[in-house]
């Protein structure tokens, strides 16, 4: 019997064995989440302080000198990316080109390269009076 028909819920004739590697992956997840939102808490202080001084944990390096712990909860990373939406606000800390910003459809970032002499950066640089500026005069 395969490993995924052994965790399978009984309804589908699976043993509903609980499958660890998720449940640990969704932990790791929640402890990127609580470091994200919470980087006030002494443990998000260390990690930001040993591992990601000048960056946030999503653009956060792993090397080979690093942690079990460490290497451990950036292998969750990419399911918390995953799963980020981006809250737009004023679009003063939103940068058009680098940042993932637009809706999921289109992979978060604007598909089109910056222009020649744009010099538009911040979303916030698209709106006039809390409306899209469509003209970019």
């Amino acid at each position: 019997m395969s490993w995924k028909k052994m965790t399978d819920v009984k309804k589908r004739r699976g043993l509903g064995i609980i499958d660890i590697e998720f449940y640990n992956s969704a932990f790791l997840a929640k402890k990127i989440w609580r470091i994200m939102t919470h980087p006030n808490l002494l443990m998000s202080q260390i990690l930001k302080a040993k591992y990601f001084r000048k960056v946030n944990i999503l653009e956060a390096n792993c090397s080979g000198q690093s942690s079990w712990f460490w290497k451990s909860l950036l292998s969750a990373r990419d399911l918390v990316k995953h799963g980020l939406r981006m809250r737009v606000g004023d679009g003063r800390n939103l940068n058009i080109w680098n940042d993932k910003w637009v809706p999921r459809d289109q992979g978060g970032m604007v598909k089109t390269r910056r222009p020649e002499n744009c010099e538009l950066e911040r979303v916030s640089d698209l709106v006039k009076e809390r409306k899209w500026d469509v003209n970019f005069s």
